[in-house]
């Protein structure tokens, strides 16, 4: 393979029908006059086709005899051109790389069939390949790898870390094994689908931070078991809708319990019930709203202590009762009627 050296050259002449530049070899041919003895080079990359001017200077490769060569770009582009050296080029990806910067003097190429120079830097021993379309290959001495392209790059470093930068990923894979001491990730938008089973197991803790709003959906059962305590904290507001099935609420020891401090607590059902050993309603002011108000059959115990129910069962002047197992809102002068007519009935 032929060895090819860097060298500045000056542009001499203008683009020919082949997509050629004549050009001076800087400084060895600096004292030939006629241009026509000067050769002409071709562009290396074939994704940038520069329109050169008589007088640019350019980095161009060649070899001893200066018989085959190509322009590999400008030196020093002027501003606002978008032009970029080729040297800063490779010494843009050796800072990437975190590796030493080379010097042109240091730099050696070689052609690999017409689609790539591979390059090595003879004062560090570093090495790399650069394709015709801009990509970018560097072998560092310490073992680091580095390649690139106009899209994304990935970096094998000598302590064995990768990094991958790409505008977009994908991955086909039967089975994955990853096995970190920790993994921390950074998504604008995270989709995820699992169309089998899936299983997070957490040996620590597992938290959950969302900074707007989180939806859940789940068309079997939902069954969640938590060993410890549950609290939950509700800034504004909670609303559970049943459509059917009902709900129930089992605490096999221990209280449950019920508190609105600024608000109220209703419960409204077709037939609403209470069972306990005891059932102790406390309050400032207790409203028995209903047209019928049952209690169980049975007798008030007289006693000295003032209370709202009597112990009379008979009236001792009329003979009607005075207690009763049911309260009703109709008007108590219908009831008196009522109560006399059955008074008066034959026994039957």
């Amino acid at each position: 393979m032929t060895e090819y050296i860097l060298y500045r050259a000056k542009i001499e002449g203008n683009r020919s029908s082949q997509n050629r530049f004549p050009v001076r070899i800087l400084p060895d041919m600096a004292d030939i006059q006629e241009k026509e003895n000067l050769p002409d080079y071709p562009c290396f990359f074939s994704t940038e086709q520069y329109a050169y001017t008589e007088g640019d200077v350019v980095w161009a490769i060649c070899d001893e005899d200066f018989q085959i060569g190509y322009i590999l770009g400008p030196c020093e582009p002027s501003i606002g051109s978008g032009y970029e050296p080729f040297l800063r080029r490779i010494n843009d990806v050796e800072k990437q790389a975190q590796l030493p910067m080379s010097a042109p003097e240091n730099l050696t190429f070689t052609q690999i069939m017409d689609v790539a120079l591979d390059f090595y830097n003879r004062a560090n021993k570093q090495c790399g390949r650069i394709l015709t379309n801009g990509a970018v290959i560097i072998y560092g001495f310490d073992g680091s790898i580095y390649v690139q392209n106009p899209q994304a790059n990935i970096m094998f470093t000598k302590e064995g870390n990768v990094s991958i930068k790409a505008k977009a990923l994908s991955q086909e894979i039967t089975n994955m094994d990853v096995h970190a001491t920790e993994v921390k990730e950074a998504f604008n938008t995270l989709a995820t689908t699992v169309d089998g089973n899936a299983k997070v197991s957490v040996g620590g803790t597992y938290q959950i931070i969302s900074g707007a709003n989180r939806t859940e959906s789940t068309l079997g059962t939902h069954d969640i078991t938590t060993i410890g305590k549950k609290r939950e904290t509700i800034g504004q507001g909670e609303r559970k809708r049943i459509v059917t099935g009902g709900s129930s609420t089992l605490a096999l020891a221990g209280n449950i319990e019920s508190k609105a401090l600024l608000g109220s607590v209703n419960s409204e059902g077709v037939e609403i019930n209470l069972t306990g050993g005891t059932v102790t309603i406390l309050g400032g002011v207790i409203n028995l709203k209903g047209q019928v108000i049952q209690a169980p059959a049975g007798s008030v115990l007289p006693s000295f202590i003032p209370g709202p129910f009597c112990a009379l069962p008979v009236c001792p002047v009329t003979g009607l009762p005075h207690s009763g197992s049911t309260f009703t809102s109709i008007d108590p002068t219908v009831l008196l009627q009522l109560a006399a007519e059955m008074i008066t009935l034959p026994p039957t």
